[in-house]
């Protein structure tokens, strides 16, 4: 039933166009094994392809102004943003500040959830609404052990440092979601909140919506 609320994010960013001047930029940052990708995965449909403007790629949510930026989240472990290159941000900036007044844009991860992203002079003028997933260190040893990913601890360190300064940056604008002994749907639910998506809203129009994307 959550994909289903993909129908909010369109009406959303119906109502966006209609009566915001600025794009709304939805970011979701974490260290790694947070659950960022599975919140991703369950906003797009499997087999979806994407567009894609040089080094930065995004599926647009059909008659509407919403965009959900990242690929191959239907067959890569480490998908999404993650595919792109380190080269990315610039041109993702620009891509950003080009798209229709209004437009709403979702992202996750590492490559674009970055310090000099948000302390942009371009990107301050666009609407930000930061979420961060953070679990506590046994919790996420669990995961790592679990997706058998073999990343090194120096690696891990290095990611932790970077989330704790980016939330030292944007302070009380940054929502937590504490996504310990959570399950996905209620980390999806709630990082939706958090966005001031509602998620009651996503099981509206389900059927007509997967037909629509899956078209």
């Amino acid at each position: 039933a959550n994909r289903a609320g993909r129908c909010e994010l369109i009406n959303s960013a119906r109502r966006a166009t209609r009566s915001s001047k600025k794009t709304t930029v939805h970011a979701l940052g974490g260290e790694p094994a947070t659950g960022k990708t599975s919140v991703f995965r369950e906003l797009i449909p499997k087999g979806t392809p994407t567009e894609n403007d040089g080094l930065v790629h995004w599926y647009k949510i059909k008659n509407s102004e919403c965009y959900i930026v990242g690929k191959d989240y239907d067959n890569h472990q480490f998908a999404g943003t993650d595919r792109f290159s380190h080269r990315a941000l610039e041109p993702f900036i620009k891509w950003v500040c080009k798209l229709p007044k209004g437009s709403k844009v979702f992202f996750e991860g590492d490559r674009l959830f970055t310090q000099k992203f948000f302390t942009d002079e371009r990107v301050q003028q666009l609407e930000i609404k930061a979420v961060v997933l953070k679990a506590t260190k046994e919790e996420l040893d669990k995961r790592h052990e679990n997706r058998n990913d073999h990343q090194s601890e120096r690696f891990l360190k290095s990611k932790r440092t970077k989330t704790q300064n980016i939330l030292r940056l944007l302070g009380n604008a940054a929502k937590i979601v504490d996504t310990n002994e959570k399950n996905k749907g209620e980390v999806f639910s709630m990082v939706l909140e958090s966005w001031g998506i509602q998620p009651s809203e996503w099981t509206r129009n389900n059927k007509d919506e997967k037909r629509e994307l899956n078209s």
